[in-house]
């Protein structure tokens, strides 16, 4: 199976800024030991910076797929609500269209 890249966007509700980044933050390290990883990157949006979005490599889909089921993944799905006012996540062909 191919590469797959993600674009994963969350906004932090008002006030839970600090709150989300730390929480994004601590997904990094494990995240890059699961199976599959390429490239997981965090940035902050510049015209809105409640907006955090993490740029994602993996080596396949079903590596993609573990990683949603790992235990930090999880763990954060389950404050998410609190933290994030909207969040969004595109799976994409890592292969440019051009």
């Amino acid at each position: 199976m191919s590469e797959v890249a993600v674009v994963a966007i969350s906004t932090a509700r008002p006030g839970k800024e600090a709150e989300l980044e730390t929480a994004l933050r601590a997904l990094i390290e494990p995240t890059r030991s699961d199976r599959g990883f390429i490239t997981y990157d965090l940035h902050r949006n510049i015209q809105d910076p409640r907006t955090f979005v993490f740029i994602e490599r993996w080596a396949s889909l079903d590596d993609l797929q573990a990683h949603a089921k790992a235990s930090h993944i999880r763990a954060f799905g389950a404050r998410s609500g609190e933290l994030c006012e909207s969040s969004s996540l595109h799976i994409l062909d890592a292969n440019p269209v051009i």
